[in-house]
């Protein structure tokens, strides 16, 4: 088997372009992923650390507020071409493959190590609603009409809305 070239160029399933470079861990990350994110997830694999992702808009900052497939272990794919995946624990042997390039928070050990510089962290606002009998409570996002969740009891939205601002590592 031939050595894995120091870039990785190829096309999606929709036309878009990519280039992946090689980091000096032997991991590829795509050439739009920040250096101190490449840093510190090698760290993280190379450590077996504990890391929290927050994904979004890599142009303006904005959290996309994705709450699943965020905290893990940094591992590695297969093959000549080895890309990042979050493994759900450190025994786990398969997990979904990180997209570093929309990382605009990072913890690694319950310690912010990178944050976008444009990363504005929401705004929650819990609100009990009695027409919802079944889930009362509802969290607003940014002043939002509409609630982005629903949850049962106030505890249950209050451990949601500190999980997704970084206060608690797990829901």
């Amino acid at each position: 088997m031939k050595d894995a070239p120091p870039i990785h160029e190829w096309t999606g399933p929709t036309g878009v372009k990519f280039r992946d470079v090689l980091s000096p861990g032997g991991t590829y990350y795509r050439d739009t992923t920040p250096k101190a994110v490449v840093h510190h997830l090698e760290l993280a694999r190379q450590n077996g650390y504990q890391i929290r992702l927050w994904l979004g808009d890599a142009k303006t900052g904005r959290d996309w507020l994705e709450e699943w497939d965020v905290v893990g272990k940094v591992g590695r794919s297969m093959g000549p071409i080895k890309s990042p995946l979050l493994l759900r624990t450190s025994r786990s042997i398969g997990g979904g493959i990180i997209s570093t390039d929309c990382i605009v928070r990072l913890f690694v050990n319950g310690r912010e190590v990178y944050r976008h510089p444009k990363y504005k962290l929401p705004s929650f606002a819990l609100v009990f609603e009695d027409k919802h009998k079944d889930v009362p409570w509802a969290v607003f996002v940014n002043g939002q009409k509409e609630p982005h969740a629903r949850f049962k009891t106030q505890a249950k939205a209050q451990r949601w809305a500190a999980f997704m601002r970084g206060e608690r590592l797990s829901k």
